[in-house]
């Protein structure tokens, strides 16, 4: 089949544009794995600070008096402030993540249509059009695992809310009180469920972690794999011009000699 000059520059565009998003998803993945670590560690420092509401309300219980209850009352509101502040800014590391991964998924659609329709074009190969589905399906999979993941980190940042709110109402809680055992529970309830929050976030976080690292490989597969395809391609289409692509800086050459062979990868996220 006779190839006109603007089908090969199509062509050859259309393979840019699935190596392009394939690299911005893998900036996607990347980044979000160092966010979660990032975020894990901050609340790993808060450790303490939610432990010093606990100690707190022991020593009201254990105050002979309300005199003796009130110090002890303040400063745990005092740190239910701080915390809440501190939380405040996990919350918002966290909707960056959620941002991050969100354009991951834009470069995903942009990459999936252009190896749809490149997977159509009558110019091509059978086997050229055959790899370029499979690599859509590649790529698509990646958008969902970074949709799922995206959801995950949209549920723990609720967490995070749900946890400031209980600080809130330590916040708001009446320093007026004489009774020690009500001031006791109030400090208490809030370190308990604050914990709890805080404990699910990061087993989530450090889920999720493990996840964008072992999905590291398999993009960069992919990537070398859309790179294979667009030399294959613009060899094909023009054969006076070799294809001459490659990996594009940040990239490994990880899994390049287990290609598969089947209609697309398996995208592990572990989500």
């Amino acid at each position: 089949m006779s190839v006109t000059p603007e089908q090969a520059q199509r062509a050859e565009n259309l393979t840019e544009d699935a190596i392009t998003a394939l690299t911005k998803a893998r900036t996607a993945i990347m980044s979000a794995a160092e966010g979660t670590v990032g975020v894990d560690k901050q609340l790993e420092r808060r450790e303490d600070e939610i432990a010093y509401l606990s100690t707190k309300a022991d020593d009201i219980r254990e105050s002979a008096n309300a005199e003796e209850m009130g110090p002890h009352f303040r400063n745990a509101i005092i740190e239910a402030d701080t915390l809440r502040a501190d939380l405040q800014k996990v919350s918002g590391a966290i909707e960056e993540l959620v941002d991050e991964l969100h354009k991951g998924r834009t470069a995903v659609r942009v990459g999936s249509t252009a190896l749809d329709e490149l997977g159509k074009m009558p110019e091509l190969s059978a086997d050229h059009q055959a790899e370029a589905g499979r690599l859509r399906k590649t790529l698509t999979g990646f958008g969902e695992a970074m949709q799922q993941a995206g959801e995950s980190l949209t549920m723990a940042q609720d967490r995070v809310e749900a946890a400031r709110g209980k600080l809130k109402t330590l916040q708001d809680a009446s320093l007026d009180t004489e009774d020690k055992g009500q001031a006791a529970d109030t400090v208490k309830d809030a370190h308990t469920g604050v914990n709890a929050d805080a404990t699910a976030v990061r087993e989530n976080l450090q889920e999720l972690g493990r996840g964008f690292d072992e999905s590291e490989p398999e993009v960069d597969k992919a990537i070398k794999e859309s790179i294979e395809l667009a030399n294959a391609v613009r060899a094909g289409l023009n054969p006076e011009r070799p294809g001459d692509r490659t990996l594009p800086p940040g990239s490994t050459d990880q899994g390049a000699q287990t290609r598969g062979s089947g209609p697309g990868q398996t995208v592990h996220l572990d989500l």
